[in-house]
This record gives C-alpha cells, sequence and structure tokens, in this order.
C-alpha cells in the first residue's frame, strides 16, 4: 500500500510540476529582430497589440559583427505596458544607434520611456549614422517609470546617458560599461541627469564607467529617496562624481575611484566634492571604497594653484563618522592592465594617454579642436588591476573594490548593503530578470536579525546552489545566482529567516 501511495504521490508531483512549467514557458514570450534600418522600430510597433495581450514579451537581438540596428525614429510612446529588449548567445552585443528620419534628418536620441524600459546585453552609441553625436541616449519621460540597463555597453553622449524628467522614477545600471559622455566644454557629459526632479532609487552595481566630462549622477535641484552604489570602477571623470543635493539614504561601497575630479579646483576653494548632498541626507553607509588620483596629472599644470577635488562634503563625512567607516576609505595606487589609452589632439598630432592629461595639456583649446573629437569611442579597456594593491582585499567581504566583472568573480552571495533604514516586513522579492541566462538578481530584506538561509533548487526539489547561510542583520540584501552551469529549465529559490519562508520560481534559458 505505501509502495503504491508514493507512486501517486510521484504522479501527483510530476504533472504539478509539468503544469508549472507550462505555465511559467506560456507566461514568456520572445520576438526575434533582424538587424537593419528601422527593423526594431517596425517591429515594436506592429507588435503593439500582442504585446499588450502579453506584457512579458522580449525583444530579441542577433549577436555579430555586423548586427547593427538602426532606429527610423525615437523609439517611444510604445503603449501602456514595458518594453524589453535583449540578446543572447555569443559574440559581439548587437548596435542600436540613430539612423535617418524620413527627410533625412538624424535621429538624435534613442528611447523616451513613458512606460517601463528595460535593455539587456545590447550595445547603445550616441554616433548617429550621419556622424553626428546624440545629446542623450534615454529619456526618461513619465512617473513611476523604471529604467534598467543590464549588462550593457554604452558609449558616447554629449548631455547624458539617461535624462530623469518626470518624478517617483527609478534608474538601475547593472554590470554594464559606460564610457565618453563628453561635451565640446566641461558643462555637459553625465550618465544620470536629474533636472530638479524628486527620484525613488538609483541603483549603479558591478558597472565601469570611464572618461567623462561632468558627473556621473547629477541631482541639481532634484532629490533621490535612495541611491546604492556598489562595486563599480569609475576611471578620469572630470568633475565631481555624485552631487545628490538631496538625498534619503545613500549606500556608496566597494567601488574604485580612479583619476576622478581632475580639473580640480582652487586650493582655498569649498566648492567641489567627488561626492556631495548639499542640502542634506537623511542616512548614509559610505564604507570600503579607494580613492586613486595620479598627481603627476596636475604637477605640469598649476600645482600652486589647483588640487583635486576631496571626496566628501560635510553631509556625507558627518555619517561617515557616526558610522565609524573612515579607515575603510583609503587612497591606494592601482595599475590597470589597460586603461584608455586613444585619444587623439589633432591638428597638434600629439599622442597622450588619458582625458585627464589631454584636458591639463591644453585648457584651453583653440577654435574648431574639441573633445568628442577626440575620442576614439570604441575600444578594448581592461580594467583589471595588481594583486598586490591594497584596494585588491579592500572590498567589505575581503574581495576586491570596483567592478568584478574584470578579475572573473561574479556577484554571487551576499553584498551586504544593509541600510540604516530598517524594513518592516520579511519580503522575497521576485528574481529580475526573468527569465535570466546565465545570472538573475535576487532582492530580500527582514525587518530583524535573523539566521539566513537563500538556496535554489531544481524541479525535483534537489538543491543546486546555496547562496548564503548565516546570520544577516535587519536591512534589505540582494544576491546574484549564475546557472551558467546548469541546464535550461524551471527553479525554485527558497528563503529562510527565523519563523519565515517563501518561495518562488524563475526560469532558466540558455
Amino acid at each position: 500500500m505505501k509502495a503504491i501511495l508514493y507512486s501517486l504521490l510521484k504522479k501527483a508531483m510530476a504533472i504539478c510540476l509539468l503544469f508549472i512549467v507550462t505555465r511559467v514557458a506560456v507566461a514568456q514570450r520572445y520576438v526575434s529582430v533582424s538587424p537593419g534600418a528601422g527593423t526594431l522600430n517596425s517591429t515594436i510597433s506592429s507588435d503593439s497589440l500582442n504585446r499588450i495581450a502579453n506584457p512579458n514579451t522580449w525583444y530579441v537581438l542577433q549577436r555579430g559583427e555586423n548586427a547593427v540596428y538602426y532606429l527610423s525614429s525615437i523609439i517611444s510612446n510604445w503603449g501602456p505596458t514595458p518594453l524589453q529588449i535583449m540578446s543572447t548567445g555569443s559574440g559581439p552585443l548587437p548596435r542600436i544607434i540613430g539612423g535617418l528620419q524620413t527627410g533625412g534628418v538624424s535621429v538624435n536620441k534613442l528611447f523616451v520611456a513613458t512606460q517601463n524600459l528595460t535593455l539587456r546585453s545590447v550595445f547603445l552609441t550616441g554616433r548617429a549614422a550621419s556622424g553626428t553625436v546624440d545629446q542623450r541616449l534615454i529619456e526618461l519621460s513619465a512617473d513611476g517609470v523604471t529604467v534598467w540597463l543590464d549588462s550593457c555597453q554604452v558609449d558616447l553622449a554629449w548631455q547624458s546617458t539617461v535624462r530623469i524628467n518626470n518624478g517617483l522614477s527609478n534608474v538601475k545600471l547593472t554590470n554594464c560599461i559606460i564610457s565618453n559622455m563628453c561635451n565640446y566644454y566641461p558643462s555637459n557629459g553625465r550618465v544620470v541627469d536629474n533636472r530638479d526632479i524628486a527620484t525613488d532609487t538609483l541603483i549603479i552595481q558591478n558597472c565601469s564607467i570611464y572618461r567623462g566630462v561632468m558627473q556621473i549622477y547629477r541631482g541639481s535641484t532634484g532629490s533621490v529617496k535612495y541611491a546604492y552604489i556598489n562595486h563599480n570602477t569609475f576611471d578620469e571623470y572630470s568633475g565631481p562624481l555624485f552631487v545628490f543635493n538631496q538625498a534619503g539614504t545613500v549606500v556608496f561601497q566597494n567601488n574604485l575611484v580612479v583619476n576622478c575630479g581632475f580639473v580640480g579646483r582652487g586650493l582655498s576653494s569649498t566648492g567641489n566634492q567627488l561626492l556631495s548632498a548639499s542640502y542634506g541626507v537623511d542616512s548614509a553607509l559610505i564604507r570600503n571604497n579607494c580613492f586613486y588620483s595620479d598627481t603627476t596629472l596636475l604637477r605640469n599644470a598649476w600645482p600652486d594653484t589647483v588640487t583635486f577635488d576631496p571626496w566628501f562634503d560635510d553631509s556625507l563625512t558627518h555619517w561617515v563618522n557616526i558610522n565609524g567607516t573612515a579607515g575603510t576609505n583609503i587612497s591606494a595606487p592601482v595599475t590597470f592592465n589597460m586603461a584608455p589609452n586613444n585619444i587623439t589632439v589633432d591638428p597638434y598630432l600629439v599622442r597622450i594617454d588619458s582625458i585627464a592629461k589631454w584636458y591639463w595639456a591644453n585648457p584651453n583649446p583653440p577654435e574648431g579642436v574639441n573633445m568628442i573629437e577626440q575620442v576614439d569611442s570604441i575600444q578594448l579597456v581592461d580594467f583589471k588591476y595588481n594583486t598586490d594593491s591594497r584596494a585588491y582585499t579592500l572590498g567589505v567581504n575581503g574581495e576586491p573594490v570596483g567592478a568584478l566583472t574584470w578579475f572573473g568573480i561574479p556577484l554571487l552571495g551576499i553584498k551586504h548593503g544593509s541600510m540604516p533604514v530598517v524594513p518592516g516586513n520579511f519580503a522575497l522579492s521576485q528574481n529580475y530578470p526573468n527569465p535570466f541566462n546565465p545570472s538573475t538578481q535576487i532582492d530580500f530584506s527582514i525587518p530583524a536579525r535573523a539566521f539566513v538561509t537563500l538556496k535554489v533548487y531544481n524541479v525535483l526539489g534537489q538543491e543546486v546552489a546555496t547562496l548564503y547561510s548565516g546570520l544577516l542583520q535587519a536591512g534589505a540584501h540582494v544576491a546574484t545566482f549564475n546557472g551558467g552551469k546548469l541546464a535550461s529549465g524551471v527553479y525554485f529559490y527558497t528563503l529562510k529567516a527565523g519563523q519565515f519562508v517563501s518561495t518562488r520560481k524563475m526560469l532558466y534559458l540558455k
């Protein structure tokens, strides 16, 4: 009898699992898009009714040397559903660039988001087909919209990568390489530009951002409720890096900052810091960061009157002192394997090795010479650095600071981004992206210190990964699961914290 019951139970479980797999598979919809002029525009436009019927639609682009998608117009007003674009497989990322509109006018930006926009594993460039440079690549133009770039490469825009025009919005940049946000003179060239808007969330994690004229984030007279800046490499940004203006919670940890703020300030000046929140911040956790500046950049300029920007303003220094993290923020030299070195100052035929040296070698260039035209925009870089640097073990968990991509270290396990704000309840979020290939992020929060386990199981109930097992403080936490060695299919992840247990399912598609 027991054998019969066991057999029936196994059959019932198999039927249930098949039903789950079928439902998950049906929930995801993929539309292939061929490279060419206007193909992405026309596919999105003609597919609008199907996308409304199934909002979880992904437009899948091809990879390869010739995988170029010329936009025939700005992609905007795509209806009431999110827009999700991705690529899979191997080979060079597909490039999305501005083409020519009717009448021969160049497309001067790529996306205007009035609903959520997710871009995964694509290459965005502001160098339009006509040879002009786009002002900005993405505009966020409706309240409550989320723009998420994951595993993307972004290159060249003279004003910004993302411009925030509306409130309660969210910008997330994860696992990206962003370069050459450059203007004709040092007044534009940002990654995220917030113009007088009350923004909800800013997340920048495991990104390499290099060669830019102004800030990575500018709050202007706006505000941000929550900013999480973790495990990034920032190289050669001329001005202050993050101007939060007014902020709720700021977490800035495990970052490597090299030769930033090189335009500097006067020796008696009190303005310009690499990180600032001039109108205050409710709480901040700033720890385990390495700031390094090569003093030779100023040695041949005006060393008697100019100095590098200091790290923090008074508002953020206050929180560094309260949390006792001053000693974890250090200055230590690093040597990159392959730093950006492809700027040529023509007509002088002078070869220099960085945007900083270009600026100080010629801070007042003659008419007709500008920074944009000196940038060879698509190039190879390698921000892996020497293992004998103090930065190599400076991370919160003893790992290298900066983007971990260059060391082949995935963001597995927990990156302890516990915040001063304590969540009111236990929560386990749906992984994102879902489906995923090969990695996905899992967010969860706990309202009190607890012993926590986060594990992944296959459809047979077999454990395939333990993402965390141990004590955790109250706060918001993030884990990254990499399924690279597993077969495609449905998996489940379970969070146990004290008496709290929650399970969610996810889909891995190679």
